[in-house]
């Protein structure tokens, strides 16, 4: 027996061992990947690798990107086409990213600096944008490159020397500047670009943005299309992004711009309610003499609210099955269709009414000569009728005591039948 609780305890052990090893691993798995990207040399930067082609560098405390920092880091860096520096970054060294085959880079508005040959040899890449805050700029940035346009994002044009741009490149390469700027780059240096452009707002293009359709709880992505003479290429000239593009609304679409283009342009497209098909409609009761806005409604299967084009009209009992009223419903849930119908309302008597015909109806004199009066018929239809059942008087009584005069009765014996909201009830009545 001890043996046997002993394998017990021991196989919870290794139970519970595993179970905190697989929320270890799981933990770990959780964790960012960051790695250090060098040690020493002005190196204050850490990395990492997202998918197989993007590069992440985040600054440290001093945000510098040691010199040669991909020649001399790890081998994949070489490989990917994009790189992105986020903030903090506050300098690139010299030569680092020399001989690099990526398309696109990413620069931070942390940055202050670019060393000498940092881009050089990056035969791939045709576009680079460089932030407002970049001030030092060391020799031979782009050598080698094949490069089509320069962004700058200063309004006035830093200080250089002859010797950062590649002198029998220059001239092939378009340089773009803030709009409005143009003028002030007419200087030495700057002047030796193919031709300085300014950016475009992209608030200036045409947009068109097709239909979004009705709801069905899925995002709507209709087509977009961007025009500036001629039309714009996505994730060239410009990106975009939908947003609240699921509920029956307004959507949206954000289209900003990229390298010649700048801003952001914000664009509505609809997205249209539907009509709830499976609507089942309610029954409704309304209680003689209150208005029809008080209707109770049984049996509705959606939640909204039900409302009545006429809810100050006071039906009456006559009213009953047999006049429509328009009903319409306002779904809780604003991606459906508000609702119309024309409905009939079952009219009842009012809260504490008692049936007449149920009460005591008092004929007297009974039997009587020439009149007769009646108490609790009021609204009811009378009819009198002979013992062979041939109606012989009929009437409707409208007072509390009802006097008839029946003299031209012959005497005899005559039976009494009072009608009301679909119910009856006899009396036998004697006539001398």
């Amino acid at each position: 027996m001890e043996d046997h609780l002993l394998k017990i305890l021991s196989l919870s052990k290794i139970f519970h061992s595993f179970v905190l090893c697989c929320i270890s691993i799981h933990l770990t798995a959780q964790a960012p990947t960051w790695h250090p990207a060098g040690q020493g040399g002005g190196i204050d930067v850490k990395y990492m690798i997202k998918g197989t082609d993007t590069l992440i560098f985040q600054g440290e405390a001093t945000g510098e990107m040691g010199d040669y920092l991909l020649t001399n880091g790890n081998p994949a860096w070489k490989t990917v086409t994009t790189v992105i520096i986020n903030e903090k970054v506050k300098t690139i060294g010299n030569g680092a990213f020399i001989d690099c085959v990526f398309t696109s880079i990413s620069l931070p508005n942390s940055l202050i600096s670019i060393g000498e040959r940092a881009f050089e040899s990056c035969v791939n890449l045709r576009r680079i944008t460089i932030p407002a805050n970049v001030k030092n700029f060391g020799k031979e940035i782009f050598d080698n490159c094949n490069l089509d346009g320069i962004r700058i994002e200063s309004s006035t044009p830093p200080t250089i020397s002859d010797l950062v741009f590649d002198a029998g490149a220059q001239p092939f390469i378009k340089l773009i500047v803030p709009y409005g700027a143009a003028e002030s780059y007419q200087k030495p240096i700057w002047n030796n670009f193919s031709e300085i452009v300014e950016v475009i707002p992209i608030k200036s293009a045409k947009i068109n943005v097709g239909g979004g359709g009705s709801y069905d709880g899925t995002p709507k992505t209709p087509s977009v299309t961007v025009k500036y003479g001629s039309t714009l290429v996505p994730d060239t000239d410009y990106t975009f992004e939908y947003r609240n593009n699921i509920n029956a609304g307004k959507a949206q679409v954000a289209i900003n711009g990229l390298f010649f283009y700048t801003d952001t342009k914000n664009v509505t497209f609809d997205i249209s309610q539907i009509e709830d098909t499976t609507m089942v409609w309610p029954v409704l009761t309304v209680e003689e003499g209150q208005i029809l806005g008080k209707a109770i409604f049984k049996g509705g299967t959606k939640n909204g609210t039900y409302t009545f084009a006429t809810p100050d009209f006071k039906p009456t009992l006559n009213d009953s099955d047999s006049k429509p009223f328009e009903l319409r419903f306002t779904p809780d849930n604003h991606n459906y269709c508000e609702v119309k119908t024309h409905l009939t309302v079952t009219v009842v008597p009012p809260s504490g009414y008692k049936d007449r015909l149920q009460e005591e109806i008092l004929i007297y004199p009974n039997p009587f000569f020439d009149e007769v009066h009646l108490k609790g018929s009021t609204g009811c239809t009378l009819k009198v009728l002979n013992v062979a059942g041939v109606s012989v008087h009929s009437q409707q009584i409208t007072n509390t005591d009802e006097i008839i005069r029946l003299d031209k009765l012959p005497a005899g014996m005559y039976f009494f039948r009072f009608e009301k909201n679909g119910k009856a009830k006899t009396l036998k009545v004697g006539k001398r």
